[in-house]
């Protein structure tokens, strides 16, 4: 998360409100989400756009022994605005519908499955000049194919990290990345005058396997 956000800590501070605001509830549930992005269009096989930001988020779930839920979020990681949701989703809880088939959320584990191949660690620290590198590749090929004309394009990133937390002893954490390309490009016939267009694209977890030239 930011440097100037401890999520552990604010996630302490909403399940302390918790208790605080009601004595109702049976399970608590807190999650928090950062995402890192790039996105870089092309149009007229030139770069058009090219956007780099960050997004923040937290959401409540508050549920009573009925199985009734109360749902909020915030896009403002401060204590005021974690406090008003934490708020409204147990006076939804309140007035909910009931879940008979509702038991339990899950509590702490000693040890949780590592998934795999769903994090690039290239992908958190990569900037927008190393994202035009794989977007120059596409204009290249544009400009150096004789028939092609013009040629719409993008390259996204995306890093995520999300953390979970109940009022149950739960705490869960991950990383994952997702990049993808795509072009579409219009030819055109010098004989005939025809035009047609292909489209491509590619979506990967990993930097190392997108290829801009295949």
């Amino acid at each position: 998360m930011n440097k100037e956000l401890d999520v552990y800590e604010l996630a302490s501070y909403a399940l302390r409100k918790a208790e605080k605001l009601s004595s109702s509830f049976k399970c608590v549930e807190l999650y928090f989400g950062k995402s890192k992005y790039i996105n870089i269009e092309v149009e007229e096989n030139s770069v058009k756009n090219s956007e780099m930001g960050e997004d923040y988020g937290m959401s409540t779930r508050a549920i009573d022994g009925r199985g009734s839920l109360g749902f909020s979020y915030t896009n403002d990681l401060d204590k005021n605005s974690i406090e008003k949701i934490v708020s409204d989703a147990l006076k939804m809880m309140k007035y909910g519908t009931g879940d008979p088939d509702f038991n339990n959320l899950p509590g702490s584990f000693d040890t949780y499955p590592n998934i795999g191949g769903l994090y690039d660690r290239k992908q958190k620290i990569i900037d927008i000049e190393d994202s035009l590198s794989y977007v120059n590749q596409l204009i290249k090929i544009c400009d150096n194919d004789e028939l092609a004309i013009s040629q719409t394009a993008d390259f996204v990133s995306n890093y995520y990290e999300k953390y979970i937390f109940n009022s149950n002893g739960l705490e869960a954490s991950g990383k994952s990345t997702a990049c993808s390309i795509s072009s579409n490009i219009i030819v055109k016939d010098k004989t005939t005058k025809e035009t047609s267009f292909g489209y491509e694209w590619q979506i990967e977890r990993s930097l190392d396997t997108i290829n801009a030239q295949k």
